[in-house]
């Protein structure tokens, strides 16, 4: 691994880049189809005191159905290395870099997908903002929806909460999306993975 970061690092060097991807060959997390993008960034961050630059690495989880995904739905795991010059880590730097893209990569099998959000989260890690948005969601979901509409419902199919929706406006989970047809209109094209909507059967172009 120490042979991949000094390459890494020196591609960043000869081509000027503030920074260097690889993909991962990582084809489904919890069930779901993914890519997984391996990122080492280069620069200065306003955290940090001027002078340095820091190297970060970072993890990028992604559905590969559906190109549209937002960006907030993309889970990332960095770790810095200051320097005061931008390409002169010193060979104990290295060896630190080497040891935490390992850590970083090992991150990836602590993922699972959060069915309410459509998110990829760490087991171990949850989101205070998410396990409050569940609590809500237990409050008022037997509320008189003429007085309480809430954003979140259950999924069409497995009758999961969940506030993804199809934009047709039909609610459905992640897990599910992986498992509906694909529908006639995608089927031939190899760049599109439009789903039929498991409610009116009509070509899903985006999850919202």
């Amino acid at each position: 691994m120490e042979a991949f970061v000094i390459q890494a690092l020196n591609k960043i060097k000869e081509e000027k880049e503030d920074g260097f991807t690889s993909y991962l060959p990582i084809k489904k997390i919890d069930g779901i189809s993914v890519s997984v993008t391996l990122h080492l960034l280069c620069g200065k961050y306003p955290t940090i005191e001027e002078k340095d630059w820091t190297y970060r690495w970072g993890i990028e989880v992604e559905s590969s159905i559906y190109n549209s995904i937002n960006s907030e739905e993309l889970y990332s795991f960095y770790r810095s290395f200051q320097d005061t010059e931008k390409f002169s880590l010193k060979s104990n730097d290295i060896k630190g870099l080497t040891e935490n893209v390992i850590e970083v990569i090992n991150s990836v099998k602590l993922l699972r997908l959060n069915k309410m959000n459509g998110m990829f989260e760490k087991k171990d890690k949850l989101n205070p903002r998410h396990i409050l948005r569940e609590e809500v969601y237990k409050l008022f979901k037997d509320a008189d929806q003429e007085q309480l509409e809430l954003s979140i419902k259950e999924c069409s199919v497995c009758y999961t909460p969940t506030d993804t929706k199809t934009d047709c406006d039909h609610s459905v989970c992640w897990s599910c999306i992986q498992k509906l047809p694909i529908h006639e209109d995608a089927i031939g094209n190899t760049e599109q993975n439009w789903i039929s909507c498991p409610m009116c059967r009509s070509c899903v172009t985006e999850i919202n």
